[in-house]
């Protein structure tokens, strides 16, 4: 089966950021991360790949991603190969300072869930990270969260008003969402271009 998904280094590091800085500054502790799709590179191109964000590379930097995308590209439409899964390095890394409880990883991929587990065994903590098998457009999660993160996720489903509910839903009161889409979500509170809250709870 072809993988479809896919994802480089530092190609959200600064909403990753934003969403770090927010969590710290408003809470909770120990927060549990919940990381949806996030996608998987060949180990070997994603060396050759720029990092960063395309619209900000130079000529020579295009060339090298153009020829990094086409050998990922032939990677991942075989059913072997070495994949890497840098998004949720960075996740791990950037949330350190946060001391998560939990970071739960889901995708439809078990191809990414297996790259997503070796981030787990090289962080010499891998009772931190769980990893689970769901699709995301079928209906609600079991699982919720404090932070949410979905990236390049929703608009490649078939209904992605009815997937962002979804996701939009396993954020917990006083939670965070970081995710990229043009949708509106009901319930939540805009802070930033793709950083919504969830209002806690009245108790």
């Amino acid at each position: 089966m072809r993988l479809h998904t896919t994802t480089w280094k530092c190609r959200n590091s600064d909403r990753l950021q934003r969403l770090m800085d927010a969590a710290a500054a408003r809470g909770p502790l120990h927060p549990v991360i919940m990381d949806i799709g996030p996608g998987a590179a060949s180990t070997l191109w994603m060396y050759v790949h720029p990092p960063g964000k395309t619209r900000e590379w130079k000529l020579g930097q295009r060339i090298r991603g153009g020829l990094a995308r086409l050998g990922d590209s032939v990677v991942r439409s075989l059913p072997f190969g070495s994949l890497c899964c840098p998004e949720l390095e960075e996740v791990y890394a950037l949330s350190t300072g946060l001391q998560p409880r939990r970071i739960d990883v889901v995708d439809i991929e078990p191809r990414v869930l297996r790259a997503a587990s070796k981030v787990a065994r090289h962080s010499h903590d891998d009772t931190l990270f769980r990893f689970h098998r769901i699709d995301v457009s079928a209906g609600p999660l079991p699982l919720t969260a404090d932070l949410v993160i979905a990236y390049q996720v929703i608009e490649r489903t078939a209904d992605p008003q009815s997937t962002l509910r979804t996701i939009a839903a396993a954020v917990r009161p006083g939670g965070l969402l970081s995710v990229v889409t043009s949708l509106s979500i009901e319930g939540m509170n805009k802070i930033e271009n793709g950083l919504w809250a969830r209002p806690a709870s009245i108790t």
